[in-house]
């Protein structure tokens, strides 16, 4: 049996925080902070706040590990100089790598200065490896991604799938494209859209479910007006977490147009359950889909391009061997099982 290990995780005050009850009863406890944002004084509130709820536990950490330090940087130094404790820094993306938004470049001398003083550098793809050692950053950065409950999001029997499809109310005989993403900007939606109007005009049996909320709700819904696809394309809102393993196992197909992504969480979701993906080869993306064999990454803003994509991979026999790899690649890669075994590694350095 392992040694006992004791685990404080800081996060700010933003939303609900999923599994804590279960966490609590393994030796974790939750702490929130003043929440952060993206203002000089959001930003000093957030490291005042992780060094205030650091201070009972500060003569007894032994490992600070820091998910992205944006955020919360400033305040884990700050501790880390105090305790001596291990640093284990870990690159996920977020706005700080993100090419679309000023913020990575603003805050490069900063994000060096951070990464000076990690005693041991891990990113969640090769392509924020790589931004690491842009941005300064000489050593080794192992590559450990993220994790997906591969229990929890799994294929289902034609049965179930035809259950939850009455469920949903979507049509048993069609093929559902399924899309999960907020709805901002960054994201184009409005690509996904205008593909799904080309696949339609080919096999007008495939459906697309839109879920997601943002500010680029209403200008989507009357481009699906406008194209006069109301009936075949479906922006649903916001997906409740508890539903998100029925919506995936119910679907065929899982499409996400970004322009910037570190890594997807909502990919590994969809190729746990057995999903093949269809995405833009920005980021990490080309990580996670096209070397495990999963699906086709396009290129971001071209309509034609993706909607060939899905057409092809929503052949049957195709969809069935790119669902296999899909599967394997989460259990293989990306399940809690595997991804903590990576990190426990790091811990016992």
């Amino acid at each position: 049996m392992g040694r006992r290990v004791d685990t404080t995780v800081i996060v700010p005050k933003r939303g609900e925080i999923h599994h804590t009850k279960g966490l609590r009863t393994r030796n974790y406890r939750i702490i929130q902070t003043a929440p952060t944002g993206k203002s000089p004084y959001k930003i000093i509130q957030g490291q005042l706040g992780f060094m205030t709820s650091m201070i009972p536990y500060i003569e007894d950490s032994s490992i600070l590990h820091l998910f992205e330090p944006f955020h919360l940087g400033g305040g884990v130094l700050v501790t880390k100089l105090l305790t001596n404790s291990k640093f284990i820094l870990t690159l996920i993306g977020s706005t700080t790598y993100d090419p679309y938004t000023t913020t990575h470049k603003r805050f490069a001398k900063y994000m060096k200065y951070i990464m000076k003083y990690a005693d041991v550098v891990t990113a969640s793809t090769e392509e924020l490896a790589q931004r690491g050692h842009e941005q300064g950053y000489e050593g080794e950065i192992e590559i450990i991604p993220h994790c997906v409950e591969t229990k929890r999001f799994s294929p289902v029997s034609k049965g179930e799938k035809e259950h939850l499809r009455k469920k949903l109310g979507w049509g048993s005989e069609d093929q559902i494209v399924l899309a999960i993403q907020r709805l901002h900007p960054r994201k184009r939606t409005s690509q996904l859209i205008l593909s799904a109007e080309k696949v339609l005009a080919t096999d007008p049996n495939v459906k697309f479910i839109i879920g997601g909320k943002g500010r680029e709700m209403e200008k989507l819904q009357q481009l699906v007006q406008h194209l006069d696809i109301e009936d075949s394309v479906k922006l649903v809102g916001y997906v409740p977490d508890r539903l998100l393993p029925e919506y995936y196992a119910a679907a065929d197909l899982f499409a996400f147009h970004t322009l910037y992504e570190g890594f997807g969480i909502v990919v590994i979701e969809a190729m746990s359950s057995g999903l093949p993906v269809v995405t833009t080869n920005v980021g990490g993306l080309s990580d996670i889909v096209e070397r495990n064999q999963a699906g086709r990454v396009v290129e971001p803003n071209n309509p034609t391009m993706m909607a060939e994509a899905i057409l092809e991979t929503l052949d049957r026999k195709k969809n069935h061997m790119l669902s296999k790899n899909a599967r394997d690649a989460a259990i293989q890669k990306y399940s809690i099982e595997k991804v903590c075994n990576q990190y426990q590694k790091l811990y016992e350095i």
